[in-house]
């Protein structure tokens, strides 16, 4: 948790050098913006784990597959679909705590 703290304390300080009042940031896009670095955070740590493991193992095409099964596909405009209720209300709610404070 403490690198979301940071991530909002590093967003939150953007947004007030750019002259921003707290009640013109956008918390949906505050929160997707942070969840987006922290999945990749993730996955890059996935990546960098599975990769070891397989070179410890000494399995021969292990890191082609496993780069190969984190691609993300591109989506067009047309395939991209609207969050449902419950991420946006994850996100209402991220980005609220995040404003307010309470993260750690």
């Amino acid at each position: 948790m403490r690198h979301a703290s940071a991530l909002c304390l590093c967003l939150f300080t953007i947004c007030l050098s750019c002259g921003a009042k707290a009640a013109d940031l956008d918390c949906k896009d505050i929160a997707w913006k942070a969840r987006l670095i922290m999945t990749a955070r993730q996955m890059n740590g996935d990546i960098v784990k599975l990769t070891a493991d397989t070179e410890r193992e000494g399995w021969p095409f292990a890191r082609e597959m496993i780069l190969e099964a984190y691609a993300l596909p591109l989506e067009t405009k047309a395939e991209k679909q609207r969050p449902t209720g419950a991420m946006e209300a994850f996100g209402n709610e991220w980005g609220r705590r995040c404003l307010a404070g309470e993260l750690d």
